[in-house]
């Protein structure tokens, strides 16, 4: 940090009161409150989604609570950027839980400690005063012992009001660009749908030779709608083969994972926790395989439960193993379920009672069928259209992350002295130094 006489490094407990309002136990039994945990609150979004309880059923960690001008900061390490300020009145009638702390300032003004709080050499000062191994924690105690910069009040609000200003600037960008991740993912998967399900666009049918114009007929699947007059529907079970081969006697030893629609190689360092006491009891899969996570259908909507095979291995035996008979290609019948997925077709077949899926489900699944030529160009055009995309993404999550990361240095730099805010309001690097009080 500069040499400065303008800022002051002072203890918390000496410029806020910490968990200044409790709610009492007196609290009427039937009494409805918002509550606020750790898992609720973000760094960029601030308090997201409250939990409604009456008193009587509320967490006993539901005590917490604020006043306009504080600032909720968690005591939990892996929450740490769960820090918010308290900025509007609705937010005072929310009941947080005792995993924050809650910071009632008085020694210093409000807008300032807000991003005094956030600032990197705050959060580095919690993280090594925190202890524990599964969820290091740091006290109320420890958390008042930290020291933070304290410049005098017309810096603070100097400071506090660039901030502001600047850090909107940047998290709307943030957000526009987030958007445009989000329309570019759904760009995507209208582009894999229509392709899967309607062919090739004009122009690729055009380049590839094939016939410019394509009459449609009505598919019979609701989802689906009209496909090709040349292509047609058949059953799963002319499609592929449920196979359930055995690795009795550890026939094979590298361990495969199903993770959000991709099958990998589980590293050797990662196989503990909820794996079996010998892997006998999985199956051996072959690549091109397509494998289907049939487990808590209705729980759990946003995984993928598709993956298709790239290498010899094993992979739990809760898995269905779908092995094609057909002229389909691997690839294109993995970018089929991977549509099905996408879209949440695939959940109606485990409504009412039904929490998993068996092979009875797949083998009456219609599934489209056409040339292995269309299936090819189909699958190169997929493959150009998500490197394309994909690297769109990347540009803008690159960018994404280096606003974050001028943001998180200019709140630094300014609230520990290295830049000041001149009295025009702008930049300068006068020479500052703090004093320990």
């Amino acid at each position: 940090m500069n040499k400065s006489i303008y800022f002051s490094l002072k203890r918390i407990k000496y410029i806020t009161e910490i968990n200044k309002y409790v709610l009492p136990e007196s609290t009427q039994r039937l009494t409805e409150i918002k509550y606020v945990d750790i898992g609720n609150v973000s760094y960029n979004e601030g308090i997201g989604q409250t939990q409604v309880f009456t008193f009587s059923k509320a967490p006993s960690r539901a005590r917490r609570l604020t006043e306009l001008g504080d600032v909720i900061v968690s005591t939990v390490r892996t929450y740490l950027k769960a820090i918010a300020p308290i900025d509007s009145l609705e937010k005072t009638n929310y009941v947080y839980s005792t995993g924050f702390a809650i910071l009632s300032p008085y020694g210093i003004t409000p807008s300032y400690l807000k991003h005094a709080i956030r600032s990197d050499y705050f959060t580095n000062k919690v993280d090594k005063a925190s202890i524990g191994i599964s969820y290091p924690s740091i006290n109320s105690a420890a958390l008042g012992s930290i020291k933070i910069p304290v410049p005098p009040v017309s810096e603070q609000t100097r400071i506090a009001k660039f901030l502001d200003e600047k850090c909107v600037k940047i998290d709307k960008s943030i957000a526009q660009k987030e958007r445009l991740i989000e329309l570019l993912e759904e760009r995507k998967q209208i582009i894999i749908q229509e392709a899967v399900t309607k062919g090739l666009p004009y122009a690729e049918r055009v380049k590839a030779g094939l016939p410019a114009e394509v009459k449609m007929k009505d598919s019979g699947i609701e989802w689906i709608g009209k496909i090709p007059e040349n292509w047609k529907v058949s059953p799963g079970f002319t499609v592929f083969k449920n196979v359930k081969q055995s690795n009795k006697g550890l026939k094979e030893e590298t361990v495969l994972s199903l993770s959000y629609g991709k099958i990998i190689i589980k590293p050797k360092n990662k196989l503990f926790g909820l794996v079996p006491e010998s892997f006998e009891t999985y199956q051996i899969v072959k690549p091109n395989d397509v494998i289907v996570r049939c487990m808590d259908l209705q729980n759990d909507k946003t995984s993928l439960r598709f993956g298709i095979v790239e290498n010899l291995g094993i992979i739990s035996s809760a898995y269905l193993n779908l092995r094609i008979i057909s002229e389909v290609l691997p690839e294109y019948l993995h970018r089929y379920f991977h549509v099905m997925d996408k879209v949440k077709e695939i959940y109606k077949y485990g409504s009412g009672l039904r929490q998993n899926l068996s092979f009875n489900d797949f083998k009456r699944m219609p599934i489209l069928i056409f040339s292995q030529n269309e299936q090819y160009l189909i699958i190169d055009y997929l493959s150009k259209i998500e490197l394309k995309i994909n690297s769109l993404k990347k540009n803008q999550l690159s960018q994404i992350l280096k606003l974050k990361e001028y943001k998180a240095t200019l709140i630094d730099s300014l609230v520990t002295g290295k830049v000041r805010v001149m009295e025009n309001g702008k930049l300068g690097t006068e020479s500052t130094h703090p004093q320990n009080n």
